[in-house]
This record gives structure tokens, C-alpha cells and sequence, in this order.
């Protein structure tokens, strides 16, 4: 009976199931290497947390454009210059959209998926908004209600300037990204001469009138993608611009590039793109953005930012129509803008609020239009509820 038990441990042990694979040279064979493809891309996307700074930044810049539209239609002016903010706010947005075309866990660029996120995320809720928001808009601004005048412009990319040159510029960087495969001198060089030859149209005049999908203005717009996109590249070793004393730089030269601007009177509107100087304007939001990101780096979270910079671009198809009606309801209630400073400020809360109301019931109720797929559920995790962070606004 002994001999039969070891007889059985001896099989056992002699299993070539349970013997580990040699190679002829007597090693172990090496583990298969996983190789990084298109159907593990989602995975991954679904693994990288989210970033926090970057939301802030949104959210801040958000709320710049938001105030600007209310001061706007409360005052009948500028409470704050065009140039002090609005140009900066706008050119951080770029910035922000390249920062997220890097993807650090990634090793395989796919244009595909690129492509399908810009569809998603920027293109048809472009379409959703600015076909729904067409009546009451003509409505609001008494224009005419012809559908041909109504839907036209929403076709050629007229409805919402940022939103469209956004669009396009995004497709050209994802673009441009397959066909320099990801070197950064060349698609620096690509990029810079982009701004240059957006620069030269406008000197020159050579802008046509009809600007389809604001096409010039995402020309001009390709070097912010690309400063995001590097930065994120090399953040690593890039983070050490975000310390204290480079912060206090750029806000001299933010003050500096102010008071030039000022002074000399120069133009900086973006759309249709009006600019003086093309190199003030570009050392001025670039340091903006890099004052911005420095601040956010050692302020650290605010939620109530975040929120705002995770839905974005819900509030910029809603921003200009919000403070329009708020605007004209406090004139209802008899309390128009006389010189009280105080009187824009609480609009400004009004519509902050109204404005957050509205966009949650959209994000709560009607996801599909921000490119989601279900409602967000209070109790996921935030990288689980909205997986990898888009290039949207």
C-alpha cells in the first residue's frame, strides 16, 4: 500500500501539466509581452484620474465669459475691458483642449478615436444646442425667422464661434498629430506657422467674408493646442515654471502687456479675429495661462469650479442667453443698471445660479447632449463617472 502511494505521488509529480515549460536551452520561456492596441485604449482611458487643476482652470475661465456676457447685456458696456480678461480666457481653453490631446499612459495614437471623441463631445452637441436655441434667440435678438435664416448659419458653423473653431481646430491637431507621428519639433514648427499664416491673412485682408466653421480663428488657435500638448509632454520636468517666483514674473509681464495694450490702444478680439500686434498677443495669453495654472497649482481644489470646468461647454451655449434674460427681468422688476455698481454683481449671482440649475437638469436629464451616454449617478467615483477627460471646453 506504501509503494502504491508513493507510486501515485511519483505520476503526479511527473505530470506534464505540472511541470513548467523549459526552452531547449534549459530557461523558463520568457512572459508574452501585451501589446497596447485600439480595444485596450478604452480601458486605459477609463484607469487615468481625472485632473483637478485642469478643471479649475475651465471652470475660472468660464465664469470670466459668463460675467463678461452679463456685465454686457446689464450695462450696456464693459464693466471690466474687452482686453484686461476676455482674450485670455478664451486662448486658455485652447490651451487646456492640447493639454488633454496628451494622453501619458497611452503608446499608440489613434486618430480614429481622436476623431470619433471630437464628433462626440464637440460636434453634435454643437449641432443639438445651436438647432434648438435657434428660435429663441432670433426671438430675443429680433431677427428674422425665416428657417433659412434660422438654420443656415448653424450649418456653416456661424451659431457659436468658439464652439466651431474649436471643432476644427481639434480635427486639424488630431490631424496633424498621425502625420508628423507625434514629433514635437516638427508639429511646433507646423503649428507656429499656422499662427503666422493666420496673422498674415488678417494683415493683409485676405480673410474671406464668409468664414465657414470659423476656419481663420482655429488657424490662429493650433499653437495654444500645441503649448498644452507640449507642456503635458514634459510636465514632469515643465512644473518647475509653476512656482512662486515664476508666478510673480508673469504677473509683471501680465500688467506689463496691459498697460501696452492700453496705452497704445491695440485690438485684441479673437472673433473675427481684430489684433494689433500678434506677437503682444501672443506673449500676453500665454502668460495669462501660465499665471492662471500657477495660481490654481498652489490655491489647489474648489469644487464649485470644478463642477463648472467639468460641464463647460453646457454653460457656453448657455451663456450669452442666460444673462440676456436675467438682464431684462431685473429691468422688469424695476431695478435697471443706474451706476450702482452693486446691482451687475447681483445679477451676476442670479445668473450664476440659473445658469448652474440649468445646466445640471441638462447633465441629470438629457446627458446625450453633452456626448453622454446615461445620466451621471452622485454615488461613482469621479474618474468612474466621467472616465478620461475630453478635449472639450
Amino acid at each position: 500500500m506504501e509503494n502504491m502511494i508513493r507510486c501515485g505521488n511519483l505520476e503526479r509529480l511527473s505530470s506534464p501539466r505540472l511541470q513548467p515549460e523549459v526552452s531547449p536551452v534549459g530557461r523558463k520561456k520568457p512572459e508574452k509581452q501585451v501589446v497596447v492596441n485600439r480595444n485596450t485604449i478604452g480601458k486605459m482611458n477609463q484607469v487615468q484620474s481625472r485632473n483637478h487643476e485642469v478643471d479649475v482652470i475651465r471652470g475660472f475661465c468660464m465664469m470670466a465669459i459668463l460675467f463678461y456676457h452679463t456685465s454686457f447685456y446689464d450695462t450696456g458696456s464693459h464693466l471690466i475691458p474687452y482686453h484686461f480678461y476676455v482674450s485670455n480666457a478664451l486662448m486658455a481653453f485652447f490651451t487646456v483642449s492640447g493639454y488633454l490631446f496628451y494622453r501619458p499612459m497611452l503608446q499608440v495614437f489613434s486618430l480614429r478615436s481622436k476623431l470619433q471623441s471630437v464628433l462626440r463631445h464637440i460636434v453634435i452637441p454643437y449641432f443639438l444646442f445651436t438647432v434648438l436655441m435657434a428660435f429663441p434667440k432670433a426671438l430675443a435678438h429680433g431677427n428674422s425667422l425665416q428657417p433659412s435664416d434660422l438654420f443656415l448659419p448653424v450649418l456653416l458653423g456661424q451659431a457659436s464661434w468658439f464652439v466651431a473653431a474649436l471643432a476644427v481646430s481639434s480635427v486639424c491637431f488630431a490631424l496633424l498629430l498621425k502625420m508628423t507621428r507625434q514629433r514635437m519639433t516638427l508639429l511646433g514648427i507646423i503649428c507656429s506657422i499656422s499662427f503666422l499664416l493666420s496673422a498674415w491673412m488678417n494683415h493683409e485682408k485676405h480673410v474671406p467674408d464668409l468664414n465657414i466653421w470659423y476656419a481663420n480663428e482655429a488657424l490662429l488657435s493650433l499653437i495654444y493646442l500645441f503649448a498644452g500638448y507640449f507642456f503635458h509632454a514634459h510636465e514632469a520636468r515643465l512644473r518647475v515654471l509653476l512656482r512662486l517666483p515664476a508666478v510673480l514674473l508673469y504677473l509683471i509681464i501680465y500688467i506689463v502687456c496691459k498697460y501696452l495694450e492700453s496705452r497704445a490702444g491695440f485690438s485684441v478680439i479673437v472673433a473675427p479675429v481684430e489684433i494689433t500686434s500678434f506677437a503682444l498677443f501672443l506673449v500676453d495669453t500665454m502668460t495669462a495661462t501660465l499665471l492662471l495654472a500657477g495660481i490654481v497649482h498652489r490655491v489647489g481644489r474648489c469644487r464649485p469650479l470644478e463642477w463648472v470646468g467639468k460641464h463647460s461647454l453646457a454653460f457656453y451655449f448657455i451663456c450669452g442667453g442666460v444673462p440676456l434674460l436675467m438682464s431684462r427681468l431685473f429691468i422688469r422688476l424695476g431695478w435697471p443698471y443706474q451706476g450702482f455698481l452693486l446691482q451687475p454683481v447681483v445679477v451676476f449671482v442670479c445668473v450664476c445660479a440659473a445658469a448652474s440649475l440649468l445646466v445640471w437638469i441638462i447633465v441629470c436629464c438629457f446627458p446625450f447632449m453633452l456626448g453622454r451616454k446615461k445620466p451621471i449617478k452622485p454615488d461613482v467615483k469621479c474618474h468612474e463617472r466621467h472616465g478620461m477627460q475630453d478635449e472639450t471646453i
